[in-house]
């Protein structure tokens, strides 16, 4: 799979590829963010640095088979999130789509900017057909991003994700076929008279 070292989005805003140099920042955005995070942030900071230094060394060193591929969203150059597939299924070309704007940027639109051009660099650079999305029901930003871009609601894992203290939530897949995303997106220009993002 190709592999695109940057993405501009815009004049501040662009995604570039997920290095180890990150991982301060990712730790200490998510570590300082524990309210907002919300319960499923419940290992310690100790097991957080971790975990994040596993899970990078993981992306940064795969092979070209990629199962994860993960971009840095680099606001005024600041870190301002993560987004990229996880999932990769290179047989039956499907990923699923992750995005991750920490608090302070949830109001400047720029998960929408940024999914935007990822999805029109997904669907004409990395030629696959299939994009899902997976999150609890009470994820109401995610909810919008999927619904904006057309991603449809397909069906309920229940009780599939664990919330600590013997709880779990159930989450909501949801699908985008290439086509569909490609005919939304003629529509949507037409309509607007617009040649860049929806």
């Amino acid at each position: 799979m190709k592999q695109t070292t940057e993405i501009l989005c815009s004049e501040s805003l662009k995604l570039r590829l997920l290095t180890n140099d990150d991982v301060k920042d990712i730790f200490e955005t998510i570590g300082s963010q524990r309210r907002y995070q919300g319960a499923w942030l419940t290992i310690s900071n100790e097991d957080l640095i971790i975990e994040t230094k596993k899970y990078v060394k993981y992306v940064t060193e795969q092979n070209e088979n990629v199962v994860d591929l993960i971009y840095v969203i680099d606001y005024d150059n600041e870190f301002a999130g993560l987004l990229g597939l996880q999932k990769i299924d290179h047989h039956n070309h499907k990923a699923e789509y992750t995005c991750w704007v920490q608090e302070k940027y949830q109001y400047l639109n720029i998960m929408i900017e940024a999914s935007s051009k990822f999805l029109e660099h997904y669907f004409n650079n990395i030629n696959y057909n299939r994009l899902e999305m997976r999150f609890t029901d009470d994820n109401i930003k995610l909810k919008d991003i999927a619904r904006r871009f057309g991603f449809v609601q397909e069906g309920v894992e229940k009780q599939s994700q664990f919330i600590g203290d013997e709880k779990y939530k159930d989450v909501i897949v949801y699908g985008l076929l290439r086509h569909e995303y490609q005919t939304k997106l003629m529509f949507y220009r037409h309509s607007t008279k617009l040649k860049t993002d929806i």
